[in-house]
């Protein structure tokens, strides 16, 4: 069996690691804090040593995330220190977080020794590190607004750690980061999504395709969301925009008769609406929103003598935009 190379962080390194406060820490971003070598050893030389090392803001060692202190440090490709409980990881993980956690991979990292902890070096950047902790711990993490790569790649690291998907399941960190996401990058989030097969999070996110423009898809987002979920996408559009219509087609009830507005006199309301829902038609789109249905038809009321046909054109509209906000908005 092979495992990850791993590195010793010095003792003498550990022993002087100290917050320097607010005033003097380097923040690279909101997962990691700079910590500053202080009140190193007299005797020792410390000319190769480095000056500080970068520590998760979360993962840290005098954090209270468990009742025992952090026997593990997990070192990111881009050398940020992550101290983790090897139980709380054994516990997530169906492959002992990929066999790091075996007997002989911890010997081999140092356990038991007096250097500390044993420490691998893994080769996920802290970003991507940084969710894949989160998520096995089940703590929020939609606050670090990563880059969807990262968290890409973080999805790809629960398979090789060994944690279930269920770790993206709805009201689970992963996913309620994904979701927070989605507004701003719809197309992409919908991707990964529906790349990894994670219908209630493509679910949650097609929502926010509604307004896309489905013939200006490119092949090769095309083919990054694949024919399964494409074609509900397709779907979802299609059916909104039918259902729409066909409620727009519709017309207002009449009103019985009356001496100033008889049958032949209701037709100007039956006219307007026609024009009115024939323009709304044209133009009709899946996003098409409640509020502009209603400005469409409100113009009708201002062409309208009769305050029975207002009354019928009201109660109309009011129904058009309470079925349509019934309309299925989600995949």
């Amino acid at each position: 069996m092979e495992y990850p190379d791993f590195v010793q962080l010095p003792i003498e390194l550990q022993n002087g690691l100290t917050d320097t406060g607010p005033g003097d820490r380097m923040r690279q971003d909101a997962s990691i804090e700079t910590l500053t070598l202080v009140d190193a050893p007299a005797t020792g030389s410390t000319d190769d040593m480095p000056s500080s090392v970068s520590v998760s803001a979360t993962f840290h060692p005098q954090a209270e995330l468990d009742p025992a202190e952090p026997d593990l440090t997990l070192v990111s490709s881009d050398s940020v220190f992550f101290y983790v409980h090897i139980h709380r990881l054994e516990r997530a993980s169906a492959n002992q977080f990929c066999s790091l956690l075996t007997p002989a991979a911890l010997l081999s990292a140092g356990a038991g020794s007096c250097a500390g902890p044993p420490l691998f070096a893994l080769t996920e950047p802290a970003e991507t590190l940084n969710l894949v902790l989160h998520a096995a711990y089940g703590l929020p993490c939609a606050h670090f607004r990563p880059a969807l790569p990262a968290v890409r790649g973080a999805l790809s690291a629960l398979d090789k750690y060994g944690l279930p998907r269920a770790l993206v399941g709805p009201t689970q960190p992963l996913f309620e980061l994904l979701r927070a996401l989605a507004p701003a990058a719809p197309l992409d989030t919908y991707a990964l999504a529906a790349a990894q097969d994670l219908e209630p999070l493509a679910a949650a996110v097609s929502p926010h395709l509604l307004a896309f423009a489905l013939p200006t898809l490119s092949d090769n987002a095309a083919t990054a969301i694949g024919s399964k979920y494409l074609l509900r996408l397709l779907s979802l559009h299609c059916n909104r925009t039918e259902t729409l219509k066909r409620l727009l087609r519709a017309p207002p009830a009449s009103h019985a008769p009356a001496a100033s507005c008889g049958e032949h006199e209701q037709q100007v309301l039956m006219r307007a609406w026609a024009l009115a829902s024939s323009q709304l038609m044209w133009d009709v789109k899946p996003s098409t929103s409640t509020h502009a249905i209603q400005i469409a038809f409100r113009k009708i009321e201002e062409s309208l003598p009769c305050k029975a046909c207002v009354d019928c054109l009201d109660r109309r509209v009011k129904e058009l935009v309470a079925d349509w906000a019934a309309v299925k908005r989600t995949i």
